[in-house]
């Protein structure tokens, strides 16, 4: 959560560069942290048994993704589509931190994205 966080800060520091004097970005930080709750429903996989966890998996994700794009929506008082390339370019460092660990270490992943289905 910190890369990501710090990776959102960063793409929100580039934008912002030169146009305002004092941005307070720690109330960007309390915004992604609160609409990252959505992540209790994956509590909800341990207690139901479900025909395809992996599905509920990526609605989850998809479900926080749009959180953190309203989020960050409401922070900036911009338009949606600068805060989905905002919330991109976390999402892909994200992905990026998670590829460069799992080729590191030697990890074959066996489902998601990266698997060799």
């Amino acid at each position: 959560l910190s890369l990501y966080v710090g990776a959102l800060v960063w793409a929100a520091k580039l934008y912002f560069r030169g146009k305002f004097a004092f941005v307070k970005y720690n109330y960007l930080v309390m915004a992604i942290i609160l609409s990252n709750f959505g992540r209790g429903f994956l509590l909800l996989l341990m207690i139901w048994d479900y025909d395809d966890p992996y599905m509920f998996g990526a609605i989850v994700e998809l479900f926080i993704f749009s959180s953190n794009i309203v989020a960050i929506q409401v922070w900036m008082d911009q338009s949606t589509w600068v805060t989905v390339v905002i919330t991109s370019v976390g999402w892909a460092a994200r992905f990026l931190f998670t590829l460069v660990v799992q080729y590191a270490f030697g990890f074959r992943p066996t489902i998601g994205l990266l698997s060799p289905v």
